[in-house]
């Protein structure tokens, strides 16, 4: 068991200055991601609606930076266990929300698997709540960074649209500018989503997608390249089945395509210095709408990973390491 420890030990160092390798991934996962995840607190507040939103964080009495991180769509906060590990720094405070209906935030339909929201404003208004009342309060005299994936990604830019001065850096991690709706494009999906709701199903899984299923296979999966990280993100569903979310449904999907082409189109000024990490190999959002969206900002650079799916920051380790990297380095933590 010793040796056992000492080899971890030594491939976690041999491998970098952070990170953890998929070689011996649980193991590593047991004895270096968990027992700094546990160093976070959990708490939650009640939105505008009632509705209950988790969070976790920490804050560190030689903190001059704020790192807020919003995750994607499906994604429980506590997913991102194994980044907070690989930026772990005692001069940054550290905060991950559960968006509302995912995670272990209250999910708003009887069959809980649905991904569902009323309206989107309702993520950027949950946000702001957050920001306003929790993160600013508890973080003064600290800068103020984000990070995010896909659809949170997207209620970050909406809400530096409408808080301009906020955020000094932000990382987008596939941004949600556009969903990929192949075989139909977003036109004809919004007409048949509009349909759908008058029909009065609109909640409904939205058409070609399903609830969760434990036994899609890795090879298919649209998310990863990484067997290992693909199998702890099924780990975490499997062990809290409360927090699983499967496809979204008709109202998500209408909300979401009306929003993203909103936000995308919004000619709102965003002072924030912007870095969109980008998969080559991603069919889950339209990535050619990243290249639009930074012409148009201020302070904007792509990092374009060729053979990284969508989620980059949850890839293999040649391209996670390459990944975190520019993270680290962008964010100068």
């Amino acid at each position: 068991m010793i040796m056992k420890v000492w080899f971890l030990i030594f491939t976690l160092f041999s491998f970098g200055a952070f990170g953890i390798s998929e070689q011996n991934f649980q193991e590593s996962y047991q004895l270096f991601v968990l027992p700094e995840f546990k160093t976070f607190q959990q708490s939650h507040f009640l939105n505008s609606a009632g509705i209950k939103i988790n969070y976790y964080f920490k804050i560190s009495k030689n903190a001059k930076k704020t790192l807020v991180i919003l995750p994607g769509r499906t994604e429980p906060a506590k997913k991102y266990a194994e980044l907070l590990y690989d930026l772990k720094n005692e001069e940054v405070n550290f905060f991950v929300m559960d968006h509302q209906g995912q995670g272990e935030s209250d999910h708003l339909l009887s069959d809980t698997q649905k991904g569902h929201v009323e309206k989107f404003e309702n993520y950027i208004e949950d946000f702001a709540y957050f920001m306003e009342e929790i993160v600013l309060k508890n973080t003064k005299d600290t800068e103020h960074m984000f990070l995010a994936h896909s659809m949170g990604s997207l209620v970050g830019i909406g809400f530096m649209q409408k808080n301009p001065k906020i955020f000094s850096k932000a990382v987008l991690n596939s941004p949600m500018l556009g969903i990929n709706t192949f075989p139909l494009s977003n036109g004809i999906m919004k007409r048949l989503t509009s349909r759908q709701i008058s029909k009065g199903i609109e909640h409904s899984y939205s058409t070609f997608t399903k609830p969760y299923n434990p036994f899609f296979p890795f090879w298919l999966n649209p998310n990863t390249s990484s067997w290992a990280r693909f199998e702890k993100s099924k780990e975490l569903f499997m062990a809290d089945p409360s927090i699983i979310v499967g496809g979204p449904t008709v109202r998500w999907l209408d909300e979401s395509l009306r929003a993203s082409r909103e936000i995308r189109n919004s000619d709102a000024y965003i002072p924030t210095s912007i870095l969109i990490l980008k998969g080559g190999r991603d069919i889950v959002v339209r990535t050619k709408l990243h290249n639009d969206f930074c012409f148009n900002q201020q302070d904007c650079r792509i990092y374009r990973y060729p053979k990284a799916r969508h989620e980059v920051l949850f890839e293999q380790d040649g391209i996670r390491s390459m990944a975190i990297n520019s993270v680290k380095n962008f964010l100068d933590i």
